[in-house]
Formats: C-alpha cells, structure tokens, sequence
C-alpha cells in the first residue's frame, strides 16, 4: 500500500489575484503499516498536505499515488477511496449532529452497502476500539458528553469503515494529559492491527513516541524529513524552522551544556530516563 505524493503542487484561487502557493513540489512515499508525523508552523501546508491525501483537493501540479494509481484519474472509484482512507479533522467533536452516539457512528456506512446487522457488528467494534461500551453509550446523546468522549466517538465514526490508511489533524489539540495519553494509546493499538496513519501535530513530545519518520513543512516545501532522533538532532535547526523539539530532547541539550552528556537520540522520556539511570543509578560517572 505505496501512499506517493510526485512533485505536488496546490494554489489556491489559482489563476486569480488572490492566488496563495500552499504547497510546492512535495514528494513524500508512505509505507503500509507506517506512522507519518507532519509538523509545521501555521500556514506551512499541512493542512493541504492531508487534504490532497484524503481526495478532497486535487493538485495543482503533480500526482497523489495509492497503489500505483492517481488517486484524481478519471474512473477513479472515490467512493472505494474513502472506504481506504479515513481523514479525521481538526476538532472532529464540533461535527457530531445525531441523537444518540450509535447513529452517529453508524452515518458514515450509510451508503456501504453493509446490512442491519453488519453495521451494528462495526459500529460496537469501533466504540470499544476507542475505550467504550456499545450497551452503555450506544442509546446516548453524544452532545451530552465530555469534550474528549466526544472526540473519541467522532474518532469512532471514521473507524467504522475501517480504513486502511487514517489521517489525524491536530487530534490532541485541547485534550488534558490523560486524554493526550489515551489517544496515543489508541495510535499504538491502531498501527499495531496494521493501520497506516498519518498524524498532524504541533506536539513534539506525541510524534517522539508514535512516529516512525517526521516530516517538517515551511513555505510549502519539505524542509527536514527523518526519524524523530534526526529531525530533532539540532535543536536550533529545528528551532529556525519554527517548530519544537521534543521536551527529552530540550531537557537532554541542557543537560550536555552542563556537562552531563545526553545523546541526540534520547527524544523521548523514557529514553532520557535510561540514559539518566545509566549515568547516575549504576554508579556512571556524568
């Protein structure tokens, strides 16, 4: 399941004066099974980014690949495309409209083809995928719910279909720790079943854990793209470019200006624990 961006290009209001270059000869390649950080300042072309791989924009320039196939080619199944790739926005909670948190869940396989029964069997699933119970939620009304229950029910709605591929913009935005810890969780279990993703964020400490590569946008291009332990190597770099470096990684740069050397590479907390341990618990020295 290649996912292949080939030299894209989008402006918006193209042709016009109020033309605006959102992204510039992007090519990127996503492996099935990989967890994809996207980072940036606001206005660097994330959001068009993820838009032109969930099909709703179409490049101005360029190719959107699934499978070896151009995602906009005439005869192109749209309908097979959103059952593969599932795109969830930015405060996904301020979408939900049913009365209760089933047929919410249940809308988006309105038109699947799927029986009664069928979409209840995926709609439970879904629900205790994201860390609840069909008998005890199913009957109510998602605008009854806390702001992190109703992401994750929102969340629900788009794992119904079952995409192979799943798109998070900005999905920890406004969550309290343990909500940033229980979707994370949830990031882990998804991509352990097998599911691609995609995750969109400004949370360095959330892409050190889940990401398998980062890939830093400015000005619509690709300016740095690697392993959280790369991206996060130089720290002023990263800085220049307007985005954070996991806190590890701040902490770590302190530490080795102080002369307790930390390697580069501890980007997460518990690799700069194990690193800490080392020096200091089994009797290292600094």
């Amino acid at each position: 399941m290649p996912f292949c961006l080939e030299e894209v290009s989008f402006t918006y209001a193209a042709g016009t004066p109020l033309a605006v270059q959102a992204l510039r000869g992007v090519s990127l390649r996503m492996e099935a099974g990989e967890v994809l950080g996207v980072m940036g300042h606001t206005g660097c072309g994330k959001s068009t980014l993820i838009q032109l791989l969930a099909g709703l924009l179409v490049p101005t320039h360029g190719r959107v690949l699934l499978d070896g196939q151009d995602i906009n080619a005439p005869g192109c199944d749209r309908a097979a495309l959103r059952a593969r790739v599932g795109l969830v926005f930015q405060y996904p909670e301020c979408q939900l409209f049913e009365i209760t948190v089933a047929k919410d869940v249940t809308f988006g396989l309105k038109h699947s083809g799927l029986s009664p029964a069928q979409k209840e069997e995926r709609v439970r699933a879904a629900l205790e995928t994201v860390g609840f119970s069909y008998e005890r939620m199913g009957a109510q009304s998602p605008l009854a719910l806390s702001g992190g229950e109703k992401r994750r029910v929102a969340i629900a709605g788009v794992l119904a279909a079952r995409p192979e591929i799943l798109i998070f913009d900005e999905p920890i935005a406004g969550l309290d720790p343990m909500g940033r810890e229980r979707f994370l969780a949830l990031v882990r279990r998804l991509n352990a079943q097998g599911t691609s993703i995609v995750l969109v964020s400004h949370n360095a400490d959330a892409l050190a854990q889940c990401a398998d590569r980062l890939l830093v946008l400015k000005d619509g291009c690709v300016a740095l793209e690697g392993t959280a332990e790369q991206v996060f190597a130089d720290v002023e770099a990263a800085r220049r470019l307007q985005v954070d470096v996991s806190t590890p990684r701040a902490l770590g740069q302190m530490l080795t200006q102080r002369g307790v050397a930390v390697p580069a590479g501890a980007v997460t907390y518990e690799g700069l624990l194990s690193v800490l341990k080392e020096r200091f618990c089994a009797g290292g020295n600094p």
